[in-house]
């Protein structure tokens, strides 16, 4: 019914199935209030479904992850509560933060209510076992790094409390998200970056760890490689050699000379002929920074040698950088157990020892290359400041990605130290689930792909009642048999008034 009521009338009338009317599920998908925040019921519906005591030592152990989606301006009635929805909504504390210093700079306006244009979504993902769940939801213009600081911190003490433990934060590399990890800065730096690792304030021996999401960073790495040419905002160079876009757009009419096979099937026109849609794609960006283009520039490489080239035509330096970004890709999203053999790349390993080679090669090779190609900019005294910082990637992107690996190479072992780990997928550091919990958030309003602010809130409690009710059994140590009573659902119908 979650997603096609007709679908479900069908097959209800059918009546091979005796199954409940869509009044009798309305009322199980509204078994709590809809509100905006965090809600005790839905912890406690958590740590109910999820038999969170029967959790073994590691299992225990998750990743918060979260992002903005946007949604429809508008103001809603609600009846039930007798309240408006649609204003902002970023918790009780930083909202009355935000009122007591716009009274203290004497900003009338900025105390009046703002309209939401934006849902904050907090998700829950388990690392070793099968766990993606929506657990709050604040209305927002734009977030900033403060207000996240006590929404985040308020959802590890109210996991804590259910006995789960965060031991990572996920974000994607907007700006705000990078200040909110600052917050955290200890008195050390490692690689110049803040190195953000910092205790749980409510688990003192325990330390929690923050990452830039992978999907997005590759995404940002590619975006400067695009910009990169003579006129553009970056001028992408190291060891005296150019990475330019134009050479990706030469490889591509290269390999699509002559008749007959194409030398790169893989590498088509929407790859180098970008727009707004094909900029959000990670597949796309993927496969522009992978072994396959890297082997392509050798080929093309090798049968021109004998060519005069320029400078500028010259792909060593391109090449290194797609091999480079593509093994790091591989290294932080291991997804199955067997997808190396079936893939035969070894990269895609699952995490079984702390002593693992790619490991090594995140510390020694990677962020050596990082460093080197920003030493290599700043020496260049012949250019100016703003040249020089041309010739490397973004100072958002490459924070980013030391933040990510830094966080990695630490986390990776703790991990295996737990009881009960036998390894670890790191896909589950990234924002899958919470790019999931918004496409389905779409999907529920048809050809409206945003909703409003109440709509996003029927439908994340819809979502969290079918979650209820079809999680999975995987796990990345062992079989959960969660057996359900189909004669009885998780939670009670809640008792409405009746009129008299």
């Amino acid at each position: 019914m979650l997603s096609s009521p007709n679908t479900y009338n069908v097959i209800r009338d059918f009546g091979m199935l005796i199954l409940p009317s869509q009044r009798t599920l309305r009322d199980y998908s509204n078994w709590c209030k809809q509100q905006l925040g965090y809600q005790s019921e839905t912890f406690t519906q958590l740590l109910q479904d999820y038999r969170i005591s029967e959790l073994n030592e590691a299992q225990k152990h998750i990743a918060l992850i979260f992002d903005e989606m946007k949604i429809r301006e508008g103001l809603v009635f609600d009846s039930t509560e007798g309240n408006i929805i649609g204003y902002t909504d970023t918790g009780d504390i930083n909202e009355k933060l935000k009122k007591f210093k716009a009274k203290l700079l004497g900003d009338v306006k900025a105390e009046s209510e703002v309209v939401a244009t934006h849902m904050l979504a907090i998700c829950v993902q388990g690392i070793f076992f099968n766990l993606n769940y929506p657990i709050g939801q604040f209305s927002t213009t734009t977030i900033s790094g403060q207000e996240l600081y006590h929404i985040v911190w308020s959802a590890v003490r109210r996991l804590k409390e259910i006995g789960l433990e965060v031991v990572l934060v996920v974000a994607d590399g907007i700006g705000n998200n990078r200040t909110f990890f600052k917050l955290h800065k200890e008195d050390y730096m490692k690689g110049g970056v803040v190195y953000t690792e910092t205790k749980n304030i409510y688990n003192p021996s325990k330390y929690i760890w923050f990452m830039s999401d992978i999907c997005h960073l590759i995404k940002t790495t590619r975006n400067c490689w695009e910009n990169s040419s003579k006129k553009a905002t970056r001028h992408l160079q190291i060891n005296g050699r150019h990475i330019l876009w134009k050479h990706l757009i030469d490889l591509y009419e290269w390999s699509r000379e002559g008749s007959g096979l194409y030398v790169g099937n893989k590498l088509k026109l929407e790859h180098v002929k970008l727009t707004s849609y094909s900029r959000m794609n990670v597949g796309l960006a993927a496969q522009v920074l992978s072994k396959s283009v890297a082997d392509m520039f050798k080929t093309l490489r090798k049968s021109k040698e004998k060519q005069d080239t320029s400078i500028y035509d010259d792909t060593t330096e391109t090449e290194k950088f797609c091999r480079y970004f593509n093994y790091l890709f591989d290294c932080l999203n291991t997804r199955q157990l067997y997808e190396a053999e079936d893939k035969r790349n070894d990269a895609m390993l699952p995490y079984k020892s702390k002593d693992d080679l790619r490991l090594k090669w995140l510390a020694n090779d990677f962020l050596t290359y990082l460093e080197s190609w920003q030493n290599y900019a700043q020496t260049r005294t012949d250019l100016s400041r703003d040249e020089r910082n041309k010739l490397t990637l973004s100072h958002q992107t490459i924070e980013g990605l030391k933040i990510t690996v830094y966080s990695f190479l630490e986390l990776i072992p703790f991990l295996l130290s737990l009881q009960g780990a036998k390894f670890v997928l790191s896909e589950k550091f990234n924002q899958d689930g919470v790019e999931i919990f918004f496409a389905k958030q779409r999907a529920r309003c048809g050809r409206g792909d945003n909703p409003t602010a109440k709509q996003f809130m029927h439908n994340t409690q819809a979502i969290r009642t079918t979650k209820s009710l079809s999680f999975g059994s995987s796990s990345n140590i062992r079989k959960r048999k969660l057996s359900l009573n189909v004669d009885e659902l998780s939670q009670p119908i809640r008792k409405k008034a009746r009129n008299k």
